[in-house]
């Protein structure tokens, strides 16, 4: 996203998702190349429409149900599947790329939120000037029918540009070019990467469009060295040819490794990551599994020679100027052949003398060299030209950036506050939208374009995921009450009662009992301070609502600045927008703590909640515990309500009043909607703060298996992992040992034993559906329609009491983590 942009809006339909070097490379060339060029970009998560296309897609396969060549063609592709199932180690490998992909994904995309249709598509189309669709054969014939990538779905009043687009064959069939017909009649301009598909294109509509670069070719190789990794584990720190087929041609393998062994060079390996081929065992030295996006451009960029039949490959040696060899992956007369795209790209760079079609002419070109002096200015060439294209179809008048945050998505504002705070005219105020979440409003009339709005953006100026030494501990206070009235494992009030026994000020999120919070509930939570050990009660037990962090930050910059020690805590995104709000600063005298942070509620769910339990208990609701360990201890906690502010009597004690009410996950409707993902605030769908590697302290968590670490601390009361980021994070905890029982356990395994840690949670598709009723229902009626104690509740409830009666949960538990692979 780009802060200084042009006030343009643009998606992005691409292939971003898929465990492909090319795919996910120019993917993201696009988006980067666009955001270079001051537009709002967004690339569209096409992740929620299998369901949609899918049955475009089987279409196609029903017509071409006896096109034996095209089951030769897509067996490779079963047999990957099919090997990963029983060969264990090829899974795991697997499962490495996969989140080397993954990572890459999270760190570099910016995506729009999922949708689950098309009709869902055309309204998100509307939020933005145009669509750019592009490139990576997208418009094979499989990828036609399934019609995402087509853009028919696109509102009319929206441009559709294709950049780029690959078809991938040189021929046709009359059903595809009719298609091809209907579906471009709508696009503002059109352009393809191969002179193959331009043919194709005017065959089908009368009109030849441009051809342009592959979007991977509009960044410098200065650009795509800041990409690329500075390494990738296992690979040898000598010389050595790297090898990336695609095809299943073992003689291409020979070819390299006698060149390798003839100039000395080792031979690293990276195997196609679609489809199982034998040929790829055993001939190479190393196999860099682990290798994402970002490490593959470093093995291109540092290898001594290169062979590979892939565009992709011919096009990074080309740009990082490696000697090369390109081959042929599919025979001529294949009905499937890609080939035309190297084709086209090794002509317009006067390399053609490189493409290698059988092994009696590879050690005369590889025995050539590559006049890269003579590529490069045509590779420049024809990227500036490329660019050009691109540039001129996205001009539109009258369009200008906001001097100030402008919220177009509602995914793209998490509601901390760290406009508002900064501010320095007070020009921005924090409004309530209908599902009770934060926007920013400005008032132009006060606003002075200082910028500084856009400065504090978490979400604009998102820290990267980038690996630091990291510790981690399983923690339990020691004081019975603390523990009793904690979530998990009571570690952040041992670290709060430190910072405040120092003179400091510790920041949580409490119930607003002195009319801080501005939402219309009975019921809020807002961020505040405290400087009193016996307040530190009010942040104990999780709240699973936003809290309203109001002017909390200019409040902690005034502790800081008076010289007092601050702890503030709060979700990722909170503490992240603290941390822009300081101008990325981070004061000797300030301690951060996060916690994992699976989603937040929307205020209006929680107030539709209160009005229904308030129906139901006859009373006034004034306290809500949302994980409470009285009734079956840590490890079933349930939600329990209260008519009274102070749910323990004495205050500091373990003896808890009577409740009002008391259910579980499986009944309590609140915790069925927060756990079915239909209540959360859109941005948590897309959340930018989901990292191992934080800008905080200190994170802290659940650890519900406790056993696999220490069965001292498996003891039904709770237990928190605590990751340290920082030195000041382990100096903190330290500090706090006297109240802690506390064991140091791996951070690796720390880490990967929480998805909430680092994955995303998927939109509930019946979400709109549900907030529409919200809107307009009594909080009563509402519940009682989406969240009925029907059979299957009371049955998953009644199995999950049985167990703990008998005293058999914890050991069911278990089984199934083992027979899930959680070991």
């Amino acid at each position: 996203m780009n802060s200084d942009g042009n006030g343009i809006r643009v998606a992005i339909a691409s292939c971003h998702d898929k465990c492909n070097f090319g795919s996910m490379l120019q993917a993201y060339a696009t988006q980067a190349y666009l955001e270079k060029r001051g537009f709002d970009v967004r690339t569209i998560d096409k992740t929620g429409l299998g369901k949609v296309i899918k049955p475009g897609r089987m279409d196609y396969y029903r017509r071409h149900a006896f096109d034996l060549q095209m089951y030769r063609e897509k067996a490779p592709f079963v047999g990957h599947r099919l090997r990963q199932k029983v060969v264990s180690e090829f899974g795991r490998e697997m499962i490495e790329r996969r989140h080397a992909f993954d990572r890459f994904e999270h760190d570099r995309f910016h995506l729009t939120r999922k949708c689950y249709s098309f009709d869902e598509l055309c309204g998100m189309s509307r939020e933005y000037d145009a669509v750019v669709v592009g490139s990576d054969q997208l418009w094979l014939p499989v990828n036609i029918d399934g019609g995402y990538f087509t853009l028919e779905w696109v509102d009319p009043s929206v441009r559709r540009i294709s950049y780029a687009t690959s078809i991938g064959l040189s021929y046709l069939d009359d059903f595809c070019l009719g298609r091809m017909r209907r579906f471009l009649d709508g696009y503002y301009a059109v352009s393809v990467r191969e002179e193959s598909a331009a043919s194709l294109v005017e065959k089908a509509t009368g009109m030849r469009p441009q051809v342009t670069c592959d979007p991977t070719m509009l960044l410098s190789r200065e650009q795509w060295h800041e990409v690329a990794g500075e390494s990738c584990v296992g690979v040898p720190g000598e010389p050595y040819l790297l090898c990336y087929f695609m095809g299943d041609n073992p003689w291409q393998r020979d070819c390299a490794v006698r060149y390798a062994r003839k100039h000395g060079l080792r031979v690293v390996a990276v195997a196609q990551t679609d489809t199982y081929i034998a040929s790829d065992e055993k001939y190479a030295d190393v196999y860099p599994w682990n290798a994402g996006p970002a490490e593959w451009l470093a093995l291109v960029e540092h290898a001594s020679f290169v062979c590979t039949d892939s565009f992709h490959g011919s096009v990074f040696s080309s740009i990082f100027q490696v000697p090369f060899v390109s081959f042929r992956r599919h025979a001529a007369t294949s009905g499937q052949s890609t080939n035309s795209r190297i084709d086209t790209l090794l002509g317009v760079l006067s390399l053609t003398k490189r493409l290698c079609e059988s092994e009696a002419f590879f050690d005369n070109i590889a025995a050539e060299s590559v006049d890269f002096a003579a590529s490069e200015p045509k590779l420049e060439a024809y990227r500036a030209k490329s660019a050009s294209w691109l540039d001129g179809t996205l001009v539109f008048d009258g369009h200008a950036a906001s001097p100030h945050v402008n919220i177009r998505h509602v995914e793209d504002c998490c509601g901390c506050s760290a406009c508002a705070n900064a501010c320095p005219v007070s020009c921005i105020a924090m409004k309530f939208d209908a599902e009770g979440c934060e926007y920013p409003s400005v008032d132009e009339s006060k606003c002075v374009k200082c910028k500084a709005c856009l400065r504090a953006c978490p979400i604009i100026n998102r820290e990267p995921d980038e690996p630091k030494p990291q510790r981690a501990f399983l923690v339990q206070n020691t004081d019975d009450a603390a523990l009793r009235q904690s979530t998990s494992g009571g570690a952040f009030t041992a670290l709060a009662t430190t910072v405040i026994e120092m003179g400091g000020i510790v920041f949580g999120a409490g119930y607003d009992r002195e009319g801080r919070a501005a939402y219309d509930s009975p019921l809020r939570v807002c961020c505040m301070p405290v400087e009193k050990v016996e307040d530190l009660r009010l942040f104990r037990n999780s709240k699973y609502v936003q809290s309203e962090v109001g002017a909390a930050y200019r409040w902690a910059k005034e502790y800081l600045d008076s010289g007092r020690l601050v702890l503030f805590s709060g979700t990722p995104c909170q503490c992240e927008g603290l941390y822009d709000y300081l101008g990325k600063k981070v004061p000797d005298n300030l301690c951060m703590a996060d916690f994992v942070c699976r989603a937040v509620p929307c205020r209006a769910m929680f107030r539709a909640y209160l009005e229904w339990l308030d129906d139901k208990t006859g009373g006034k609701t004034k306290t809500i515990l949302f994980r409470d360990k009285g009734r079956w201890g840590y490890e079933y906690s349930n939600m329990r309500a209260f008519n009274c502010e102070e749910p323990y009597e004495p205050k500091d004690s373990a003896s808890q009043v009577q409740s009002t009410y008391s259910e579980g996950v499986e009944t309590d409707p609140y915790l069925r909607a927060f756990f079915d993902d239909l209540s959360d605030r859109p941005s948590c769908y897309t959340c930018r703060f989901k990292k191992r590697y934080r800008v905080t302290d200190l994170t802290m968590w659940d650890c519900f298996d406790a056993w696999r670490y220490d069965d001292d601390f498996d003891d039904n009361r709770g237990a928190t992992r605590v990751l340290v980021h920082t030195q000041k994070g382990q100096t903190m905890l330290d500090a706090s040992l006297g109240m802690l029982r506390a064991k140091e356990i791996n951070a690796d395994e720390a880490a990967n034993r929480s998805r909430e840690l680092t994955h995303l949670i998927d939109r509930n598709p019946r979400r709109a559906a549900m907030f529409a009723d919200l809107d307009s229902m009594p909080g009563p009626d509402f519940i009682e329609k989406w969240f009925p104690l029907d059979a299957k509740v009371i049955l998953k409830c009644g199995a999950r009491e049985i167990l703990e009666r008998i005293g058999a949960y914890s050991a069911v538990k278990r089984a199934l983590w083992v027979f899930r692979g959680m070991k």
